[in-house]
């Protein structure tokens, strides 16, 4: 019996840890899939964006740091050409949808918003604070994981 109970400890574990591995986003695995809805009410595939440079950056209206990275976001989309920008919206901790839209309307941004409804894609990123910004080769690969805002200047560092 006590056997059968170390057994069943030692499943449970290693079942908890291959969970654990599989939801985390890191500097040389392949990014996380997934397909949503945006704020244009298209839905967004990240397949559809593979052998272009991706970045994915998490955010809220209510978040202070990403009031002042999203101008320079726009702004380095504004100049870039060859690269794809994704903002995916903590749907699931902000205001609502009208509040998400007066935001990206006051910001004037022009790239795809995602809403992350559920938190799903947070997760499978193993977003912990927002900002959080995930960078993407050609292939799909993270390159870099960077917490906290950006300028243009540094966006344009990790892109290149």
């Amino acid at each position: 019996m006590k056997w059968f109970a170390v057994l069943t400890m030692v499943c449970m574990l290693l079942v908890g840890c291959q969970q654990q591995q599989a939801e985390q986003a890191v500097v040389g695995s392949m990014a996380p899939s997934f397909t949503a809805p945006t704020l244009q009410q298209e839905e967004l595939d990240l397949a559809a964006f593979k052998g272009k440079r991706v970045m994915l950056n998490f955010w809220a209206t209510w978040c202070g740091p990403c009031r002042d990275e999203l101008p320079h976001m726009q702004q380095y989309y504004d100049e870039a050409t060859d690269i794809e920008m994704i903002a995916i919206n903590r749907t699931d901790q902000d205001y609502g949808i009208d509040k998400i839209q007066a935001f990206t309307d006051e910001y004037g941004l022009t790239f795809p918003v995602v809403l992350d409804e559920d938190g799903d894609i947070a997760k499978k990123y193993g977003v912990l604070a927002i900002p959080s910004t995930y960078f993407l080769d050609e292939n799909g690969t993270i390159t870099a994981v960077i917490s906290g805002p950006l300028t243009a200047e540094q966006i344009a560092t990790y892109m290149d």
